[in-house]
C-alpha cells in the first residue's frame, strides 16, 4: 500500500496544481462533494478552488484525480488490517480501494501500477490453500468487481433483453440513456440492438456504446 501510495501522491500533486490553487486543501474539501453530489454544489466546489475557468474535459480530469486520491486514503482503513487471513472480506475491502485508486491512475495516464501491486501482494501468504497468496485473492475477489463505464454500458445492453427500460435510467451511481433501440423476438430468440450514453455521477465523465446482443 505504501509504495503504490507513494507512487500516485506526486502525480496527483503535479497534475492538479495546473487547475487548483492547492492540491491538498482542493483534496481535503472534496468531502463536501462526497455528501452532497447535486451539480450546482460540485460547480460551487469547481468555484473555489479552480484558478481559472474550467473545460468540462478538465472537470472530469480534477473529479478523477480527487477520486484516485480518496481510494489511496480509504485502503489504509484501519479495520481492514485487524484480522491475519487475506480472503477475509475486510482486507479484500482495501484491496478494492487500492485496485479503484490503480483504474484512475490507468484511464488518467495510461500508466500501469497493478503489476507490481500484485507482485507485492504474491509474497503475502494465505491459510487457505485454494488462495495461497494475495495475488490470487485479488485475481478472484477483486479485478472482476472492478467497474466502468464499458461494463456499465455491457450491463444495460444485455439487461435490456429482458427489461422494457425508459429511455434514460440510474444504474447505482451512473445513467444510462438510450439514443437508439430494436429489440426483435422469433420464437424463444431475443435480439436487441441499440446506442446508449453511459454517464457517470462521480466523475462526471460519459461513453457512447453501441451494441448488438442476441440470446
Amino acid at each position: 500500500m505504501n509504495r503504490l501510495h507513494d507512487s500516485l501522491r506526486p502525480l496527483y500533486e503535479k497534475e492538479i496544481s495546473a487547475y487548483v490553487h492547492d492540491p491538498w486543501i482542493t483534496r481535503d474539501d472534496y468531502i463536501d462533494i462526497l455528501m452532497d453530489r447535486d451539480v450546482k454544489n460540485i460547480e460551487t466546489f469547481f468555484s473555489r478552488h479552480a484558478i481559472g475557468n474550467l473545460s468540462g474535459e478538465e472537470k472530469v480530469k480534477i473529479l478523477k484525480l480527487l477520486e484516485m486520491q480518496r481510494h489511496s486514503m480509504l485502503m489504509y482503513t484501519s479495520c481492514g488490517w485487524f484480522f491475519d487471513e487475506i480472503t477475509g472480506i475486510e482486507t479484500i475491502q482495501i484491496m478494492y480501494y487500492a485496485a479503484c485508486a490503480i483504474q484512475k491512475a490507468r484511464e488518467l495516464w495510461g500508466m500501469d501500477f497493478e503489476t507490481d501491486y500484485m507482485n507485492i501482494l504474491e509474497q503475502a501468504q494465505g491459510n487457505d490453500p485454494e488462495f495461497s497468496n494475495g495475488k490470487i485473492v485479488y485475481q478472484k475477489f477483486v479485478q472482476p468487481a472492478i467497474t466502468d463505464l464499458t461494463r456499465v454500458g455491457a450491463h444495460y445492453a444485455v439487461s435490456s433483453l429482458f427489461t422494457e427500460y425508459p429511455e434514460t435510467i440510474s444504474l447505482f451511481c451512473y445513467t444510462a440513456s438510450s439514443k437508439m433501440f430494436e429489440h426483435k423476438t422469433a420464437g424463444n430468440t431475443r435480439l436487441a440492438i441499440g446506442k446508449a450514453q453511459v454517464y457517470s455521477h462521480i466523475t462526471w465523465e460519459e461513453k457512447d456504446i453501441s451494441f448488438a446482443i442476441l440470446h
